[in-house]
């Protein structure tokens, strides 16, 4: 049962099934397959044939192995984090399918127990529609703090821009750092970059026209499955879908265009000469003009301007040609002098990051051991490694790391500190497929265990591999409130 409850788990598979009665030809993933087991398992065959009080096919059974399984990752967790130096706390919220808030939390640290691995660990979800206000959430971190008793570990905080999130003086993490000093607040890198994009785009009305046609286009084909239908058949090639969060998708729909720019003036043409089999908005929009901007001005793009990028002499921004090459050389020089400005505008804090080990860190460490560790490392040619991760491991594989275990710390602290918030947003994925359409009505609990169990699959398997598994899954299972007593020897 505990290995059907992995599985299911760690596939995504739903668990229930609409009629789970004996006479049901499909009770459901998990009751389906305990009894398919059982055709190999001559034990459990008999076990499902002749209990009368405890077959382990309920529903509240299945919530109750989901829950125990589920505790066993976070111990493991809580026993990571014991052993480790330094932690940061990464979170983030989104909207699932029945428009409640979830909020995301995740733990990055240096795993110490298994080879120095970074590591950033999925906690769970947490509907925080009643109150999504910085002082909630502020409780819900020291709630999480406190559970894991990690208080003088935390470092960091990442988050997105959002207001309650970053404010610097009633936001999140003003709220955390006025309780643990010691938590720096990183803005998530992702996030900086793309606005940095975005904000460059609406900064200049060519490339803001450029892009709102260029994603009109997409949207133009997406409205109507008959249009899909079409570009399937000519292009051969659908058009990726642009998200406002996500600059990388308009680079995406920029590359499919230029590759498939002479398919997609075909299917225009193809809908204007065969009007009658067109609605007018369909044949409204082939003909529009804006469309004919976008091939002469990719046209110009991929053959004529970055060919002569690097040796055209830069020209003055109000400085406007009749000739349409120049132009366009001449904003591309517009748009790189905006994106270095909003560049720095944005990542001008960088420096925060370069913390100064006294005044923020300096009860971690003995200082004038750290700086004569730090010459020996400096100055000898065997610790010289690509980055510090490669040298945490150089140490703890030669087993320098307890000769130098100053040095050790200070990579550790550099590794806790998070540069995205990645991590909570991939595990909104893992939600959307677990909390879908049919599957809307789960508890609380049961989502955030089921979450568990798939986003920290990696980690489910390797404690699978031992021996002591299953009994500890029996253990926190045995916790449960029941009617009745149930005793395992």
């Amino acid at each position: 049962m505990i290995d059907s409850t992995c599985f299911l788990a760690q596939q995504e598979l739903a668990f229930r099934g609409h009629d789970e009665s004996d006479s049901s030809v499909n009770r459901g993933n998990y009751v389906e397959l305990i009894y398919l087991m059982a055709q190999r398992v001559e034990l459990l065959k008999t076990h499902l044939a002749t209990s009368t009080i405890f077959t382990g096919l309920s529903g509240d059974i299945q919530n109750d192995l989901i829950q125990s399984i589920s505790n066993v990752l976070l111990k493991q967790i809580e026993n990571e984090i014991r052993d480790t130096p330094f932690i940061a706390i990464i979170m983030d919220e989104t909207t699932d399918i029945v428009s409640k808030s979830q909020l995301s939390t995740v733990l990055r640290y240096v795993n110490t127990i298994d080879g120095y691995e970074v590591v950033e660990r999925f906690l769970g979800f947490t509907d925080v529609s009643e109150d999504r206000s910085a002082k909630a959430l502020s409780e819900h971190v020291f709630s999480f703090i406190s559970k894991y008793a990690c208080e003088e570990k935390l470092i960091a905080q990442t988050y997105d821009g959002a207001a309650v999130m970053s404010g610097q003086h009633n936001g999140l993490q003003s709220l955390v750092r006025s309780k643990y000093e010691n938590a720096i607040f990183v803005h998530c890198y992702a996030h900086k970059l793309n606005l940095v994009l975005k904000q460059s785009v609406e900064y200049i009305k060519d490339c803001k026209i450029f892009f709102s046609t260029l994603s009109g286009l997409s949207s133009f084909f997406s409205k109507s499955t008959k249009r899909v239908h079409a570009l399937d058949n000519v292009v051969k090639k659908r058009f990726p879908s642009v998200a406002p969060t996500r600059w990388n998708y308009n680079s995406r729909l920029i590359e499919v265009m230029v590759e498939h720019k002479l398919d997609v003036i075909n299917l225009m043409e193809s809908i204007i000469e065969n009007a009658q089999n067109w609605d007018s908005e369909t044949l409204s929009s082939a003909k529009g003009s804006s469309f004919d901007d976008i091939w002469s001005q990719l046209e110009i793009i991929n053959n004529e301007i970055q060919p002569q990028i690097h040796r055209s002499k830069r020209q003055r921004f109000n400085e406007v040609s009749g000739d349409p090459k120049t132009n366009y050389r001449r904003l591309f020089f517009e748009i790189i002098d905006v994106i270095i400005n909003k560049t720095k505008e944005r990542f001008s804090n960088l420096n925060q990051l370069q913390f100064f080990l006294k005044q923020l860190y300096g009860k971690y460490f003995d200082l004038p051991k750290l700086r004569s560790e730090l010459s020996v490392v400096y100055s000898t040619e065997e610790f010289q490694k690509p980055n510090v991760h490669d040298l945490l491991i150089y140490l703890k594989t030669t087993n320098l790391d307890e000769n130098l275990p100053q040095a050790t710390k200070l990579i550790s602290l550099i590794l806790t500190i998070p540069a995205t918030s990645a991590s909570a947003e991939r595990s909104f994925s893992a939600l959307k497929r677990i909390k879908n359409s049919s599957r809307n009505s789960q508890e609380q609990n049961r989502l955030s265990s089921l979450s568990m169990l798939s986003i920290e699959k990696k980690l489910l398997v390797e404690l699978k591999k031992k021996s002591t598994f299953h009994d500890e899954v029996i253990k926190a299972f045995l916790t449960k409130n029941r009617r009745i007593d149930l005793i395992y020897k």
